[in-house]
């Protein structure tokens, strides 16, 4: 109930900052990614077909780990939305009063 009361008590203008602060990057991720598929889509010819063999390559170098290196390389390639996603937890759980003082 803590974190409710205290959600409640902040202006309008910090929720909304909180807000924009939150969604704007995951809307400019989305895009990102839509304009990275979207450029491989308008390749053709050899561009693509090396394309194709680079995407084949790394399916076959994934496909040949073991589960903990799989592991190990998932998480080097996501190591920055690890530790976001590990700060929002800890911070969940101070707001809600559940973390350590």
């Amino acid at each position: 109930m803590r974190a409710s009361t205290f959600y409640r008590a902040l202006p309008i203008p910090l929720k909304a900052f909180a807000g924009v602060v939150t969604i704007l990057p995951c809307i400019s991720i989305s895009a990102e990614k839509a304009g990275e598929a979207y450029e491989r889509s308008q390749w053709s010819g050899i561009g693509k077909r090396e394309l194709d063999l680079q995407e084949k390559r790394e399916q076959e170098r994934l496909e040949a780990l073991g589960t903990s290196a799989r592991v190990k390389d998932w998480a080097g390639r996501n190591r920055y939305g690890i530790i976001a996603g590990g700060y929002v937890y800890v911070s969940t759980l101070r707001i809600e009063g559940k973390g350590a003082d």
